[in-house]
């Protein structure tokens, strides 16, 4: 893989879960630079012949700092069974991103986005994520929800 950073089989194991269904880059990266993760890195994951992207419910990113909507893109483009992704603390992602993996992973159930510096949503997520339970959007400067995410009040 031509990651910015070495990544050792170890550490590669460390992120791939054990049946393959998840890709935990904080926990997998802890102490080995989950800083320093960049977009080209998380492309490379889904492209590694150990990781099968149609397997992949949960992602995990929180406190990747450099990751912006270009990993989410690619995320989306291949990842269409995600349930659960947690992007928290990702200062570089904007609507954009989000738009793309509402658009795409239509069986996410939990997105974690908090302090991602996202000032908007798509005005259709509440529709295009019809499992979506839980959406943490604290600590962005949204102003106003879409009216479609009204069922989610509750």
């Amino acid at each position: 893989m031509g990651n910015t950073f070495s990544i050792t089989p170890l550490i590669k194991k460390n992120i791939i879960g054990k049946d393959g269904t998840v890709l935990d880059f904080t926990s997998g990266l802890l102490g080995y630079d989950n800083q320093k993760l960049r977009d080209e890195d998380v492309v490379d994951f889904l492209n590694d012949d150990d990781v099968n992207p149609a397997r992949v419910t949960k992602i995990c990113l929180l406190f990747c700092k450099h990751i912006t909507d270009n990993a989410l893109i690619a995320i989306a483009d291949t990842c269409h069974n995600l349930k659960w992704l947690d992007i928290g603390y990702c200062k570089n992602i904007t609507g954009h991103g989000i738009d793309a993996i509402a658009r795409k992973c239509r069986k996410l159930k939990t997105l974690d986005a908090r302090s991602c510096n996202t000032s908007h949503l798509p005005e259709d997520i509440g529709m295009l994520l019809p499992q979506l339970k839980t959406l943490c959007l604290d600590n962005n400067p949204i102003r106003r929800a879409p009216a479609s995410l009204t069922r989610l009040r509750s």
